[in-house]
């Protein structure tokens, strides 16, 4: 065919025709969807993959047109070229303009049923903008130019200010607070400092105030380059602030290209036209933030909101002070830490019915719902402060500390670390959740890293020295970690346990009871309620074989005003002990109902699993055979297959691999099956290092425990008995001579 014939023959098949059709048909879907993409907040992704699929369709559409007729009888091959027509191809035209809206409407549906899925699981476990694809910037702390260094907290505050309004814009990641006040006052080179906060973006300014009138100066650097980006001066009364640092939030989002994302300036932050009300806010955040003086900032914001009633952020930030009140000065038992939780979410429920789009409100929600055990309501609550304020730091922490599932939960405490969070207890979190998920070694390598950079963080020394004793049975290094956090901080408490009570339980593992019980006097001192003073005083009692001391805990234990459930169940171990097997039933009973075991019996924790143990024990002895039998052998045990939680603070022995072996072996005791129970023992005996964690289900050395009674005569655990008192025998010899190192005779 040649080319004239070719060109007659396109004219004659209408190809012509369909491609102008096409054409125009594409263009009218492409203007449509430049309209309709954003309003229905669709990522740029899905019109760059519609503009992809328009494109791909147009020679689709003109190899349809030359090679088929669209006829009354239907579609058929198209006549060879020359043959007469027997219908018009106009039919073909609507028909590529139909296909091409429905190739569109599938796209859109496609993208519809995807975000409609991702909002569907928004509330739960919401998808984090990828840190790596974001832009980043650090706010340093502005000058104070009053010629007052008592206005320091205005200039601090209003720079703290600015960051919370930068943090709104999405796909940006602003250094946490802790990171940029680190360089207050001091003289350091930007391109240095962008480095060390792992950003490209720096802004600083000054601060001025004479009476009621401010003067702000910021400024926005490219910290590779040096450049100044953008740079301005806000004059005006204090009234203004909140208007001035929406301004300077909106121009970094104009030079970075980044918007607000659904919201206008007033919205970003709902702030106060009261100027007293407002210097009230800026000192309850200059207490908080940098004096650590939460009972100080909750005067401050008090006074705040009294002279504006209406001031909604001060009510969030009422709220997050209320919920570190019942955090830091109370236990969860109490009726002080109910009181300061009630208030709290008083406070942050007027903070959102002020402002609907208040984030720091939801921030506050959720810390409160925390508070109570609620971690539904928590997750909704930092999810949509999250999508308020897409850099919240805080509210992704949230979020990974009240996550269903630990995949998820590490997820978000990671993002929380990308976004520029340096809180160490992020890290710790950290760890804790790979150690939850079978990563001891990982998480241990998380610890090192921050005890290494952060020496005086004393919660990565108390962690390192857990590791060692329940992950390495190494107690005499753990006794170093611990000794060097006393010396640091003597009256330190981490999850309601005293640092002296560390080392007392060193020296209580390595048969020292003189020197256990001498630190066992100073936990006691720092903690009197503290669960493990409980368990150290039921070891020490029952290493000397104290029935009239074991007797006494077991009626004074459940007094205590610390954990309840916990002294509860120390309680039991004591009536245990002491024969009174009514009383233990009594109390293991309890603590099982009220654990939810039989909401969920194919689900138990180690926790509850002990207590059923103990309880089928009890009821053995008081002549509840078939009570008993049918609940001992409803307990399973996968030794290989338990999670092992040794480091982030309180969790105790029972969740290491030697601790389940233990329960494993006086659950086949408890049941009669003796050989089942020696094999456990003697599994136990393979793990590696000389040192282990002679102590069972109850607070007693395991070869002592009641628990394997039945064992006692075969000389199968005669062996045992023999291995672990070498084991111990290795284990004191190693404690004495770190004591001695430490020089801890002469303290």
């Amino acid at each position: 065919m040649d080319s004239g014939s070719f060109f007659t023959e396109l004219k004659r098949r209408n190809v012509y025709k369909v491609a102008v059709a096409y054409a125009v048909v594409a263009w009218l879907l492409l203007q449509l969807a430049s309209i309709l993409f954003p309003t229905f907040e669709a990522p740029a992704w899905v019109m760059k993959v519609f503009i992809a699929l328009v494109a791909a369709g147009f020679p689709i559409a003109l190899i349809l047109a030359w090679a088929f007729d669209l006829t009354p009888e239907g579609i058929q091959r198209a006549a060879d070229a020359g043959a007469a027509r027997k219908s018009p191809r106009r039919g073909w035209i609507a028909l590529v303009a139909i296909a091409a809206v429905a190739a569109a409407a599938v796209g859109v549906w496609q993208w519809q049923s995807g975000a409609d899925e991702k909002r569907a699981g928004a509330a739960s476990a919401p998808l984090p903008p990828p840190a790596a694809e974001m832009k980043s910037v650090a706010v340093l702390p502005f000058v104070n130019m009053s010629g007052d260094p008592a206005n320091e907290y205005f200039s601090d505050g209003i720079t703290e200010e600015i960051l919370n309004a930068i943090a709104h814009l999405p796909n940006l990641r602003v250094a946490a607070r802790t990171s940029s006040f680190a360089y207050k006052g001091k003289n350091e080179d930007i391109a240095a400092i962008a480095k060390n906060l792992r950003v490209t973006n720096v802004v600083e300014g000054s601060v001025q105030r004479m009476g009621d009138r401010i003067r702000v100066t910021a400024q926005l650097i490219d910290a590779s380059s040096g450049l100044h980006l953008w740079s301005n001066q806000f004059d005006g009364d204090t009234k203004d602030l909140f208007a001035v640092q929406d301004k300077i939030a909106q121009a970094i989002a104009r030079e970075l290209k980044l918007t607000f994302e659904g919201r206008t300036n007033s919205t970003v932050r709902s702030g106060t036209e009261n100027a007293a009300s407002y210097d009230a806010y800026l000192k309850a955040l200059d207490a908080t933030g940098n004096k650590r003086d939460v009972p100080g900032a909750l005067a401050f914001i008090d006074q705040a909101i009294a002279l504006d009633p209406k001031f909604a952020a001060a009510y969030a930030l009422k709220a997050k002070l209320l919920s570190n009140m019942a955090f830091l000065f109370t236990t969860t038992s109490s009726a002080a830490y109910d009181q300061y939780v009630a208030q709290g979410d008083i406070a942050a429920k007027r903070a959102v019915e002020l402002d609907p789009n208040l984030a720091d409100g939801y921030f506050a929600l959720g810390e409160i719902a925390r508070r109570r055990g609620d971690d539904a309501t928590a997750v909704e609550n930092f999810t949509r402060a999250t999508k308020l304020k897409p850099a919240d730091q805080l509210a992704w922490q949230g979020l990974g500390l009240t996550a269903r599932d630990l995949a998820t939960s590490l997820k978000h405490l990671r993002h929380a670390k990308e976004l520029g969070m340096t809180d160490l207890y992020l890290d710790r979190q950290i760890a804790s959740v790979l150690d939850a998920m079978g990563q001891p070694e990982e998480a241990h390598r998380t610890m090192v890293e921050v005890h290494r950079s952060h020496p005086e963080f004393i919660p990565a020394h108390v962690d390192l020295g857990r590791y060692e004793i329940w992950l390495r049975g190494r107690p005499d290094r753990a006794l170093q970690f611990f000794v060097e956090a006393y010396r640091k901080a003597p009256a330190f408490v981490d999850a309601s346990v005293p640092i002296t009570a560390y080392p007392a339980l060193v020296f209580m593992l390595s048969g020292d009871l003189e020197e256990a019980e001498r630190w066992l006097a100073r936990a006691s001192a720092t903690g009197p309620d503290s669960p493990a003073v409980g368990a150290l005083q039921m070891l020490l009692a029952g290493a000397r074989d104290n029935g009239e001391e074991i007797s006494k805990l077991a009626s004074d234990l459940p007094s205590r005003p610390g954990i309840a459930a916990v002294h509860k169940g120390f309680a039991g171990d004591a009536a245990i002990l002491s024969g009174n097997f009514e009383a233990a039933a009594n109390i293991f009973r309890a603590l099982i109902d009220s654990s939810g075991a039989k909401d969920d019996p194919n689900k138990p924790t180690m926790r509850v699993r002990r207590r059923q143990l103990k309880l089928g024990y009890s009821l053995l002895k008081l002549g509840k055979t078939a009570e008993a039998a049918s609940l001992l052998q409803g307990i399973q045990i996968a030794v290989a297959a338990e999670p092992r939680f040794s480091i982030g603070g309180g969790s105790s022995f029972y969740e290491t691999t030697s601790g389940i072996f233990y329960t494993d072996a006086e659950l086949h005791a408890a049941r009669g099956e003796k050989e089942k129970s020696l094999e456990a023992l003697k599994s136990m005996l393979t793990l590696p290092d000389d040192g282990l964690i002679p102590i069972g289900s109850l607070p007693v050395a395991i070869e002592d425990s009641p628990l394997l009674e039945s064992l006692r005569d075969t000389p199968e655990f005669a062996e045992f008995r023999n291995e672990v008192a070498r084991r111990r025998a290795v284990m004191k010899r190693r404690v004495e001579a770190v004591r001695d190192q430490l020089g801890l005779a002469a303290e």
